[in-house]
């Protein structure tokens, strides 16, 4: 079941046309920002997190995910959304 997810998980990010929504922690953990679920709810609970340049709320259930989006986790690790198209 846990392969399913992310399997499921990954192709959403890979094929992502407008948005997802998903718990926070597993988004990080899926997205390799974190090493463990539980990492990713002790970091959102100290506020270690940003959304866009803004600090995710500890009671946020689900997380809407669109293209553009920049997901921060403490100073150094980041990533951002793309259309998985490459412009180059």
């Amino acid at each position: 079941m846990i392969w399913w997810s992310i399997f499921f998980f990954i192709r959403t990010f890979d094929n992502l046309e407008r948005y997802f929504s998903a718990p926070p922690n597993l988004v990080l953990f899926y997205a390799g920002l974190t090493s463990s679920k539980g990492e990713a709810r002790r970091l959102i609970a100290q506020g270690a997190v940003e959304i866009n340049g803004e600090i995710l709320n500890p009671d946020v259930v689900l997380l809407a995910i669109n293209v553009g989006t920049t997901i921060k986790v403490g100073k150094r690790r980041f990533v951002s959304i793309g259309n998985g198209t490459s412009d180059a």
